[in-house]
C-alpha cells in the first residue's frame, strides 16, 4: 500500500511562481529555466518509479515516495522507502544519460555523454544511498525499532543510458538497474530474505512513525535567488490571452486587451503571492499586488476564500490554512 504520496518539490512550484512573475529579460530567467528543467525532469523519473512500485501486492509492501526525516541538526531525504517483514529498501533515483562508469579503485564514478562525447565526473549515487541506509539504521534504533537488513537499489530512469561493466565493479551493477527492472529486482530481494523481523504490528507503528516524522522541505526562495519585490510582475493574469493586468468590473476580472471576464482569476495572483512574498497578506498588500484599488473588493474575495484572520479591520492578516495550492482548486 501507498503510505504516502509524492507531491511536487516545493521547489519547483516556487521556481515556476517567480519565472512567471519576473520579466522574460530578468537576469534570473536562465537560471530559474534550468533548475526548473532538472527538477522537472527528476519528477518526472520519480513519478515513473511510483508507477512500478505502485504494481506490488498491496498486503505487503508498504512505500512512502519521498519521505525526509530529522537525523539530529539535519534531515536526510529518500526518494523511495518500501517496508516489508522481512527487509527494508531504500531506492535513489537518478536521470543520468551517457554510459555509466564505476572506477573503485580510484574511488570514482563518472559518465561520458552520449551528446557530447565527454568524460564527467559526477556524486556517486552509491555513496548517497549508503549514507541514506546508516541513517536510517540510526533513525531506527534511536526510536526503539530493531535490527533490520536494509537494502538499497538506485534506479535509473534514463531508458537510453548504458552501465559499462568490464571494470572492477561488477557487484555495483548489481544495486543499478533501469527502472523496468524494478520489480523483477525486488521480488529478487524478496525471495532472499525469509526470516521475519517486523510483525504487523511492528510494521504499523514504524509506519506511523515515519509518517510522524516526515518534514517536507520548505524551500526559502527568497533567500536563494534574492530577488527585488519591485521586479515582480503585479496584476492578475488573463486566462486567455495572458496580460497583465486585468480590470475588475462589474464583479469579475475583465481582460483589457481580449475582453475575457472571469471570476477567479485573482486566485493564481494570490498563490504566487503567498509563495513569493509572504504567507500572510493584508487587504493593502494584496490591493497592491492586484492592482485592484477597491478595499471592499479585495475584502469581498479574501473573504470568500475561507482564510485564517488575525486582527481588525486594516490591521487584519490573511493567513493560509492549507498549501498554496489548494488556492487554485
Amino acid at each position: 500500500m501507498i503510505e504516502k504520496y509524492r507531491v511536487v518539490p516545493d521547489q519547483i512550484i516556487k521556481e515556476i511562481a517567480l519565472s512567471r512573475r519576473l520579466p522574460l529579460n530578468h537576469y534570473l530567467q536562465p537560471t530559474l529555466k534550468s533548475s526548473i528543467n532538472i527538477g522537472k525532469a527528476g519528477y518526472k523519473g520519480e513519478k515513473e518509479v511510483d508507477y512500478y512500485l505502485e504494481l506490488l501486492p498491496n498486503d505487503k509492501f508498504r512505500i512512502f515516495q519521498g519521505i525526509r526525516l530529522p537525523r539530529d541538526s539535519y534531515f536526510f531525504q529518500m526518494d523511495n522507502l518500501i517496508l516489508l517483514p522481512e527487509f527494508i529498501l531504500i531506492i535513489e533515483v537518478k536521470n543520468i544519460e551517457g554510459t555509466l562508469f564505476f572506477d573503485q579503485e580510484h574511488n570514482q564514478f563518472y559518465r561520458i555523454s552520449r551528446l557530447t562525447k565527454e568524460r564527467q565526473k559526477m556524486n556517486d549515487p552509491f555513496k548517497q544511498v549508503k549514507r541514506h541506509r546508516k541513517q536510517l539504521f540510526q533513525w531506527m534504533a534511536k526510536h526503539g525499532f530493531p535490527l533490520v537488513p536494509i537494502e538499497y537499489l538506485v534506479v535509473n530512469t534514463n531508458e537510453d543510458t548504458l552501465f559499462d561493466s568490464s571494470g572492477n565493479q561488477h557487484d555495483m551493477f548489481e544495486k543499478i538497474i533501469h527502472s523496468e527492472y524494478l520489480l523483477e529486482k525486488v521480488y529478487k530481494l524478496e525471495q532472499k530474505y525469509q526470516k521475519e523481523y517486523l510483525n504487523d504490528k511492528d510494521l504499523r507503528k514504524l509506519s506511523k512513525q515515519l509518517l510522524k516524522a516526515d518534514t517536507p522541505l520548505i524551500f526559502d526562495i527568497r533567500q536563494f535567488y534574492k530577488f527585488d519585490d519591485a521586479d515582480l510582475i503585479k496584476g492578475v493574469r488573463c486566462p486567455q490571452c495572458n496580460t497583465v493586468p486585468m480590470t475588475w468590473y462589474k464583479r469579475a476580472w475583465q481582460c483589457d486587451k481580449c475582453k475575457h471576464r472571469s471570476k477567479d482569476a485573482h486566485k493564481p495572483a494570490l498563490h504566487d503571492f503567498f509563495l513569493l512574498i509572504s504567507p500572510a497578506t493584508t487587504n493593502l498588500k494584496c490591493r497592491e499586488f492586484l492592482k485592484c484599488d477597491s478595499t471592499d473588493t479585495i475584502r469581498y474575495l479574501l473573504k470568500s476564500m475561507n482564510f485564517k484572520t488575525k486582527g481588525i479591520k486594516k490591521g487584519m492578516q490573511y493567513t493560509l490554512s492549507f498549501p498554496p495550492s489548494q488556492i487554485l482548486k
